[in-house]
């Protein structure tokens, strides 16, 4: 019995809980998912050579969410009216607020 104690001691632990992130995404997660889709078109990220999946990966790590489903999302993106979609919306906050603040 002491022997089988003592392997398991020697066994690595795994680590089964992600870290928490300091980060939270409290949009929605098809925002998220559009503006993923987004940088990936436009190929701002690590001049284009990475993924799809490393991109929603690293958004999942960073903001301690998990995304399922991107590829379903997309369709329904794609079938919002132009003024509801996430970069859009972005687009003319930063605008509006860019003229707020820098007159």
């Amino acid at each position: 019995m002491l022997n089988k104690i003592h392997l398991l001691k020697l066994i690595p632990q795994v680590e089964t809980e992600k870290p928490n992130s300091q980060f939270q995404w409290t949009g929605s997660k098809s925002d998220l998912i559009e503006l993923s889709y987004a940088l990936y078109y436009i190929k701002a990220l690590n001049n284009g050579q990475i993924t799809l999946n490393q991109i929603i990966s690293t958004f999942e790590q960073v903001f301690n969410v998990k995304l399922q489903n991107f590829s379903r999302t997309l369709i329904d993106i794609k079938n919002k009216q132009q003024e509801n979609l996430f970069v859009v919306r972005l687009n003319q906050t930063f605008s509006n607020q860019i003229k707020l603040n820098f007159k």
